[in-house]
């Protein structure tokens, strides 16, 4: 889509921007690909979650916008 800050006076800016949604590859241990997990509504990217086992912490946000650290359970099939 078109980036609407792009400044051609700066080399870093791009005249477009590139959005896709968010997924995360999700590995054994050992390596072993288990498959995707697509994060629910309110997910926030920053600052990084933080996985462990069947569980993920990590900032979300509500209706009105308020962040909250939450955690959030993994399952397998859904």
């Amino acid at each position: 889509m078109e980036n609407e800050r792009h400044d051609p006076q700066h080399p870093n800016s791009s005249p477009v921007v590139w959005r896709s949604p968010l997924r995360y590859d999700v590995f054994e241990s050992d390596g072993t690909y288990l498959g995707t997990v697509v994060p629910p509504e309110g997910f926030a990217r920053t600052p990084r979650p933080v996985f462990d086992g069947d569980h993920v912490w990590a900032v979300g946000r509500d209706e009105l916008g308020v962040e909250r650290v939450v955690r959030y359970r993994i399952e397998v099939g859904g």
